[in-house]
């Protein structure tokens, strides 16, 4: 047994020993668990980590649309799903990154499992901004007004006379088409959720067309050379119905028809079965027609969750950039704002004080 007044220097015990001994580490090497100031924080780690995000996005946007394109063979519905999917996690990194530059966001990691500051309020600030985002978008571009502004649109049920001159010369009428089912597109080149929406008729055309289904469009432009020159880039099998602008477009005014796109699917007796539908509702609708049956827009009924689901799902596939882009990124640095406010001194600094 050694005694302790044989005791080396080495095995001193700390208490004993001089403060030069048991001071800070002299090198991080020598501490084991070294505690190293955030790498990122600020606005260039807001913007590396905006910029790690939209690496992400890109890869999930390639991916998506090459999916899409494999499914349906369709290079259009390809590159507007790549586009669309794009667009989304776009928005997401830029409203990211200023969520954590607002409220000050610090990581280690440039991908951090655990979140961080600005991003609680980043993620209700995105929702919110999907939300509002696809609450617009659920209603289209507003092209002109009419006398009688409160009459509906063309309703299910109605039997409506669509007759006009065509772009390509002579005259479409419905009544010509009996026995088939019709889709008619109201809508315009200048109409961004208009021209969103064309990929989807496409597909329901090329599907349905030998079933019977016909598509007629109602152009709404002002111009005939602007749509002439989009059908050049952008050619559409099925026909166009053009009025000249100086004269007004009797169907809009007939029918007070006063936002585009108004996509109306009238069945084989004469009589619309769907009217207003968008994206995968115009194939269900026709589908539906075809067969003759009645159709539901609403299947899951009209609770808040599904009215919720609709707006998030109308804001990522049909709101355009300068809608969905500026809500997502106003709210979320608005939720961002009010994070680092609750973080300061008051409720979420009591909620976080450590327990004894």
């Amino acid at each position: 047994m050694i005694s302790p007044e044989h005791e080396s220097p080495q095995s001193a015990s700390p208490a004993n020993a001089s403060p030069e001994s048991v001071g800070t580490p002299t090198s991080v090497a020598d501490d084991p668990s070294p505690r190293l100031p955030p790498r990122y924080r600020g606005a260039s780690g807001a913007a590396f980590y905006a910029a790690l995000l939209l690496a992400v996005g890109l890869v999930a946007a390639l991916f998506a649309g090459f999916a899409v394109g494999a499914l349906t063979g369709s290079n259009e519905l390809r590159g507007v799903v790549f586009l669309r999917v794009l667009l989304f996690c776009g928005s997401i990194a830029i409203s990211a990154g200023i969520a954590r530059f607002i409220a000050g966001g610090e990581t280690e990691r440039l991908f951090a499992v655990k979140p961080v500051r600005g991003d609680y309020g980043g993620i209700v600030g995105l929702f919110s901004g999907l939300l509002i985002a696809g609450t617009q978008a659920t209603f289209p571009a507003t092209f002109g007004s009419t006398a009688n502004s409160t009459a509906p649109a063309i309703a299910i049920g109605d039997r409506p006379e669509i007759t006009g001159p065509l772009l390509s010369g002579g005259k479409w009428n419905l009544a010509d088409h009996a026995g088939k089912v019709v889709l008619v597109d109201f809508w315009a080149t200048w109409c961004h959720p208009c021209v969103e929406e064309l990929p989807f008729v496409k597909k329901v055309y090329d599907r349905y067309h030998d079933q019977g289904l016909e598509v007629v469009a109602v152009s709404l432009d002002g111009s005939q050379s602007a749509l002439e020159r989009f059908l050049e880039q952008h050619p559409e099998p099925w026909p166009q119905i053009f009025f000249d602008p100086t004269e007004g477009n009797p169907l809009t005014e007939r029918y007070h028809v006063e936002s585009i796109p108004l996509l109306v699917v009238i069945g084989r007796d004469g009589q619309v079965v769907a009217a207003d539908v968008r994206g995968s509702q115009i194939d269900r609708a026709v589908v539906a027609a075809l067969a003759g049956e009645s159709f539901s827009p609403n299947p899951m009924g009209g609770g808040i969750l599904f009215r919720m689901l609709v707006g998030v799902s109308a804001a990522v596939l049909v709101a355009p950039w300068y809608l969905l882009t500026p809500a997502i990124v106003v709210c979320s640095a608005i939720g961002a704002a009010l994070e680092a406010w609750l973080r300061g001194p008051g409720v979420m600094n009591h909620l976080n004080r450590p327990t004894d």
